[in-house]
């Protein structure tokens, strides 16, 4: 019950902490909305919602790895670098898996250098949010 309780809290700290991400990288876009030919009306919601759900499943994704690689460290032993590797892991898992998944059912994406900025964007947020959450679970008494 305490791994889960772990997950579970991983996946709601990280959610909240990409949430206004998912709101600001639409507007980093070059083109402005009015031009976007591929952008429903609720485009800035969509990226919000997506953001949202990546964060807190990268969340738990880095949880479960951080709990099966780790599982003989206390959290005292654990570098703050070696978790925020693994943070990186879990934020670029599920991306990856969906960009194989469309490349099999698809051609190449036209905004390649979209994608990586914001590949490069989870992963480093990945590892940040990695770190914290060791913080944060060091400061919590057991």
């Amino acid at each position: 019950m305490r791994r889960l309780r772990g997950i579970l809290v991983a996946a709601i700290i990280w959610a909240v902490v990409w949430l206004p991400l998912g709101h600001a990288l639409p507007w980093l876009r070059r083109r402005p909305l009015d031009q976007c030919v591929y952008c429903p009306p609720d485009f800035v919601f969509r990226f919000l919602t997506i953001w949202t759900l990546w964060g807190a499943l990268s969340g738990a994704i880095f949880a479960v790895v951080l709990a099966t690689a780790e599982r003989r460290h206390t959290l005292a032993e654990l570098s703050f670098g070696r978790v925020a590797v693994w943070g990186a892991i879990g934020s670029l898992a599920l991306p990856g898996a969906l960009t194989i998944a469309d490349l099999m059912r698809s051609a190449l994406p036209s905004d390649w250098r979209f994608v990586f900025t914001a590949l490069g964007i989870a992963a480093a947020l990945g590892a940040g949010c990695a770190a914290g959450t060791l913080a944060l679970a060091r400061r919590v008494p057991t």
